[in-house]
């Protein structure tokens, strides 16, 4: 009986996938196009080790123009089409099942919020848009 169990034990964890390393990517994106998505996805979001969240911002989508893979999770925060050229938020990573995060409802689309588990660790995300400008527009929106 002993001897079963610790051979199911074994076979468990050999299914389950470890990763060495946890890393959280913050990047400017400036415009996420199809060739850009690609360079991410091999830097990032292929390492066999290595769980990357890669949080993006000024992706400029206003609506669903890049292919994501299907094993790798997006979440978004886009901007209406009257807004300014930049912002649009996203997080990605790989598909695991030990990872299981979703979006935090909010109405500000210059934020993406996201929670859940991670390796069994809790954790929430906060993605925020901040404009560069320094006028009194940019100021406000910032408020």
């Amino acid at each position: 009986e002993d001897e079963k169990n610790k051979v199911k034990k074994t076979k468990e964890r050999k299914d389950k996938k470890t990763f060495e390393n946890l890393s959280i990517n913050l990047i400017n994106i400036n415009g996420l196009t199809q060739t850009k998505y690609a360079e991410l996805e091999e830097m990032f979001l292929r390492k066999e080790k290595e769980l990357n969240l890669v949080c993006l911002t000024e992706t400029h989508l206003k609506q669903d123009k890049i292919r994501i893979s299907k094993d790798i999770t997006e979440i978004n925060s886009k901007r209406d089409t009257d807004g300014r050229k930049g912002g649009g938020l996203m997080i990605l990573h790989k598909e695991n099942n030990s990872i299981k995060f979703e979006k935090v409802p909010n109405v500000e689309k210059e934020i993406l919020e996201i929670e859940g588990k991670c390796m069994d660790l809790k954790i929430r995300t906060i993605l925020v848009y901040f404009d560069a400008r320094t006028t009194p527009e940019g100021k406000r929106r910032n408020l």
